[in-house]
Order: structure tokens, then C-alpha cells, then sequence
């Protein structure tokens, strides 16, 4: 079986000589042909899930920005328990399977999957062992960061921070002088270019 087609463009499905296509209806890209068009039809409504789940984080944590009332602790906890059936049921939602979209979504579901340690921890073992490039290798470096943080540990990359005495700093960090040849190697920009960054967004 060849490998599932990207199947976050919107896309329809043709026959060539017993061969099944996912044609796209988007300039300059390609049809790949696909077998198990039940598999990849199935990744496709994974995808859009996966969306979803990743659009209502992110519509609760705005929210709760301007007002903490909002704050919804059941959306982590319902994303988490579907994100593992997802898993049972394909393995990681790589970019290959599910689009890169997508992909960027169940990373998103698990970063904030702080609840259950153990299953972040279980997510960053899958994501570092799929082939280079089915994973966006930052998805890999935040996740890596965010549960050594949890456990009191240096993170790699410097991309998890906290608010201490109302002044918003990052975590200790392993080597801090070589922290942007760290975060280069995985499509980061440098260190100071986040922190400024997350100053203007939060206002700080």
C-alpha cells in the first residue's frame, strides 16, 4: 500500500486504470495515487475533527484572556479523551495521514493535555519517531519543553514561560548561550524574537 495522500486540501476523488486518485482542486499541486480510499476518507474526517477540537481551545483560551470566568477546564479534558481514541485508532496524526493542519491541531490538543503527564509524555515518544517531516519538528521541540518544565527540569529551546511576582520570564533553561543554535536547528527564530513576541502579545 502506497503511503496516505495529504489530505488537508479540499480534494475529490477519481479512477485511472484501477488506480484511485485524490485529485486536488488546487493549482500546482498533485494527485498521488491511494488504494484504501475507506482509510484515507476516514483520516479526512479525522482532519476536520481534529480542527475543530483545536478551534474551540483556542476560542476558550482568548476568551479567558479577557475574562478568567471563561476558563473551561472540560474542553482540555474532552479534547485529551478523544485525542486518544484518534490515536488507538490511526496511531499519531501525522502530516502524511491527516494534513499539516491538522497535525499542528493534535499537537496543540496535547500541549494542553497537562492533566495527564503520562499521555504527553506517551505523544512525544510517537511524534519523535515518525519519519523526518511527518511532524513539524517545533510541534516536537514545545512539547519536549513543556513536560520537562513540568517536572522541574531545564527546558531545551526556551519556549515555555511563566508569570512570577507579575512579571512574565522564562523557564530556566539548559545552556542558555547556546539556546538559539538549539532552536535554529528546528525552524525556531531566535530566543529574543519570542520573548518579545509574547510580551506584545499578553500586553506586558
Amino acid at each position: 500500500m502506497s503511503n496516505p495522500v495529504d489530505i488537508s486540501a479540499e480534494a475529490r476523488m477519481i479512477g485511472i486504470k484501477g488506480t484511485t486518485y485524490l485529485v486536488p482542486l488546487r493549482l500546482g499541486e498533485i494527485a498521488v495515487p491511494y488504494y484504501d480510499t475507506s482509510m484515507a476518507m476516514e483520516y479526512q474526517r479525522i482532519a476536520t475533527e481534529l480542527n475543530a477540537m483545536a478551534k474551540a481551545d483556542q476560542e476558550m483560551r482568548t476568551q479567558s484572556i479577557k475574562d478568567i470566568s471563561l476558563w473551561d477546564d472540560s474542553i482540555d479534558h474532552k479534547n485529551t479523551t478523544r485525542l486518544k481514541e484518534i490515536i488507538t485508532q490511526i496511531g499519531w496524526p501525522t502530516i502524511t495521514k491527516v494534513g499539516p493542519k491538522a497535525s499542528q491541531s493534535a499537537w496543540l490538543i496535547v500541549q494542553h493535555a497537562t492533566a495527564e503527564p503520562d499521555f504527553m509524555k506517551r505523544c512525544l515518544g510517537l511524534m519523535q519517531r515518525v519519519k523526518k517531516g511527518d511532524v513539524a519538528p517545533t510541534n516536537i521541540a514545545f512539547l519536549e519543553d513543556r513536560i520537562l518544565t513540568m517536572e522541574g527540569k531545564l527546558q531545551v529551546y526556551g519556549t515555555q514561560f511563566h508569570t512570577v511576582d507579575g512579571v512574565t520570564t522564562p523557564f530556566p533553561i539548559e545552556d542558555p548561550e547556546y539556546v538559539d543554535e538549539r532552536r535554529a536547528r528546528v525552524g525556531l527564530d531566535s530566543f529574543a524574537e519570542n520573548q518579545a513576541r509574547i510580551k506584545a502579545m499578553y500586553h506586558l
